[in-house]
């Protein structure tokens, strides 16, 4: 797997792949802790000094709201299976019935994440 590491443990992958949007929210969710923290660096300002200051501000809004990792950990449930249908779908030997069961199962799951949406507020 290619990816990019960043300061601080954050891989941000290419964007070439579908299940790579998965990952990186993945990789986000696992480094709360570490986003949280990087705003208490002694070189947090230097390393902002050169970005406009409401672009730093709305990312420390968003690293210490809480409903933002929620929000990452809905899409993680959402894009999972998705990414595993279509990781299974990408193999030589799928027939074509195997094609329309899964993406019948995808519907499935995302019509499920709908009504989990409507019942949850985020």
């Amino acid at each position: 797997m290619v990816f990019l590491q960043v300061t601080k443990g954050l891989r941000l992958f290419p964007a070439t792949r579908f299940a790579y949007a998965c990952l990186t929210i993945m990789s986000v969710i696992a480094n709360k802790r570490v986003f949280r923290e990087i705003t208490y660096d002694d070189e947090w300002e230097a390393n902002t000094s050169g970005i406009a200051e409401h672009l730093v501000q709305a990312f420390v809004q968003t690293v210490v709201d809480d409903k933002f990792y929620k929000k990452c950990e809905s899409l993680v449930l959402l894009l999972t299976p998705i990414c595993a249908a279509l990781h299974f779908l990408e193999g030589d030997s799928v027939t074509v019935g195997c094609v329309y069961i899964m993406f019948q199962a995808i519907v499935k799951v995302c019509a499920r994440f709908y009504i989990l949406l409507l019942t949850l507020t985020l």
